[in-house]
Parts: structure tokens; C-alpha cells; sequence
């Protein structure tokens, strides 16, 4: 399912409505197919980020076979969680899939290509526009995979640690461990490329508003 543009161009999974989710999941499994396409359209771009952070090659196939697993795993499954955890959950397993199987050895992904480069691409919804945030992506390229998970989640996806315990299959006390140790390693990567004193300063003193800036549209806001 491709998500559809507004006049201006945004998809409408620029701004879910996770309350809704349950009535669209409801009236989808009753048959109605717009509601189906509603609920792909709302998360479209989320979880096509979500995969071009590290899969940017087949990011586009990984989020249309995602959403496709997921209907049909609903359609057979009674649903415990929320439609996003469970959507997030199902595209997690698929990036760790593909990391088995060698998928990133073959296909580097942007984010550890030349500095140049990384300033002229845009992910879907991911865009260096200053030094800050290209030094933080290469910082956010050096995470091991759990670790990218929760910092796209919680900075890029606004979700609460709660919801991401449930997308990564882990306890509430391991997603805050987790960011935790993800600041710590994100800021010594950073420290360790030897930046101007300027722009150091600037990257560890606000590492969490760049690493949330990031993401076109955030307010940098959260829910708790």
C-alpha cells in the first residue's frame, strides 16, 4: 500500500492519531478497505524512516512488505498491543532479518558513506541541513541496531518508553537503560571525530534536540 500526498505533498502518517487507530482497525477487519488504507497511509512515512536508517536500498520494499505482513498477521491474531507497536514490531524483526542474513554487507548504508554525501541525501524525512545534525547522524550510524531502534523511536517517533518496550519485546527499565547508554555512546562518538570547540559544544550541550530535529516537522516534544 503507498501512502497518498495532500496538496502539499505530505503524507497523512506525518500526523498520526493513535487514538483512532483502534475504530480504523476495527472497521478495516469488518471489511471496509479505506480504513485499511487509512491506518497504512497514517504510519507510511514513519516506518519507511524507520527502515531507511539502516536499509536504505530496500527501504521501500521492507515498508510495503511490512505493512502487507502486518494486516495479514492481524487478520489471523487478535491484536495485544496498539497498531503502532505492533506495526514497529513486525518491522524491527524484519531489519534484524535482514542484518542476519548479511543484507548490510552488501548494501552500505548512506549514513557511513563521505561527509559530502551525507549532506546531499535526504531520507524519507531524515535530512542533514547543518553540521550538527550531519555529526549526529554519523554519531546515531555507529549504534548497534537495539540501540538505533530506541533513538528512532523515542526522538524521531515521539513514543513513549512504555509503547517502545513493547515494539522491542523488552522491559520498561531496558528501553530507558538503553537511551541511556545511547546518549553515552552517541556523545563519545562525537567527541571522538574532534569537531571545531564550536561545534562540539554545540552537538554534546543539545545532543537530544539535534538528534530530535532530525526529523523534518518534530516540534521536539514528547508524549510521557
Amino acid at each position: 500500500m503507498a501512502a497518498k500526498l495532500d496538496g502539499m505533498g505530505r503524507s497523512w502518517a506525518d500526523d498520526p492519531e493513535p487514538d483512532e487507530d483502534g475504530a480504523l482497525l476495527q472497521r478495516w477487519q469488518a471489511g471496509d478497505a479505506s480504513a485499511g488504507q487509512r491506518l497504512a497511509d497514517r504510519y507510511y512515512a514513519a516506518v519507511r524512516r524507520f527502515f531507511d536508517a539502516r536499509l536504505p536500498n530496500q527501504a521501500e520494499d521492507l515498508t510495503q512488505k511490512t505493512f502487507l505482513a502486518c494486516f495479514e498477521g492481524i487478520a489471523a491474531h487478535p491484536l495485544r498491543h496498539s497498531f503502532r507497536a505492533y506495526l514497529f514490531g513486525v518491522a524491527r524483526r524484519r531489519v534484524l532479518g535482514e542484518l542476519r542474513t548479511g543484507y548490510q554487507r552488501r548494501n552500505a548504508s548512506v549514513l557511513d558513506g563521505p561527509a559530502d554525501e551525507l549532506h546531499r541525501t535526504s531520507l524519507t524525512g531524515v535530512l542533514a541541513r547543518s553540521q550538527e545534525q550531519h555529526f549526529v547522524l554519523r554519531a546515531f550510524s555507529t549504534l548497534p541496531p537495539e540501540l538505533q531502534f530506541t533513538v528512532q523511536l523515542f526522538y524521531w517517533e515521539a513514543m513513549p518508553v512504555a509503547e517502545i518496550a513493547e515494539v522491542t519485546e523488552v522491559a520498561v527499565s531496558t528501553v530507558t537503560t538503553r537511551l541511556a547508554r545511547a546518549r553515552e555512546r552517541m556523545r563519545e562518538a562525537v567527541e571522538g571525530l574532534r569537531l571545531p570547540r564550536g561545534v562540539e559544544t554545540s552537538v554534546v550541550g543539545n545532543l537530544e534536540g539535534w538528534t530530535r530535529s532530525l526529523v523534518a516537522g518534530r516540534s521536539g516534544t514528547r508524549r510521557s
